[in-house]
């Protein structure tokens, strides 16, 4: 599947990991900032599509794949959300990025969804 910009369809919040921040117990818990949002198309992470794309990565947790055009601010440190068409919404971990042919043109984003 190439880069079909009329797929992207779903716009997605990109967060990075900011500054841990005190939990109120005497420990800390991380916070995210926000990015630039980024449009893409989104599949279930199928074993025989995430194979093809990221092949050197553990798939067994995989639940999602993004594909849109290249953003440089998503990496495997990342949170990605969604909300699909049936207003549910998604949070993410990113477990591979790959940058097809390192062109900086498409994103192919492998994730993991987190139970809500």
């Amino acid at each position: 599947m190439g880069l079909n910009v009329g797929e992207n369809r779903n716009l997605v919040t990109v967060e990075n990991p900011g500054p841990q921040v005190p939990d109120g117990e005497g420990g800390y818990t991380q916070s995210y900032v926000k990015d630039k949002p980024w449009r893409a198309a989104i599949q279930k992470a199928t074993v025989r599509l995430s194979e093809s794309r990221f092949s050197s990565t553990v798939l067994a947790h995989a639940t999602h794949i993004l594909i849109g055009r290249y953003h440089k601010g998503i990496s495997t440190h990342s949170r990605l959300t969604w909300t699909d068409f049936g207003k549910r919404v998604h949070v993410a971990n990113v477990l591979d990025v790959n940058d097809l042919d390192g062109a900086g043109v498409e994103s192919d984003v492998l994730v993991s969804e987190i139970a809500p």
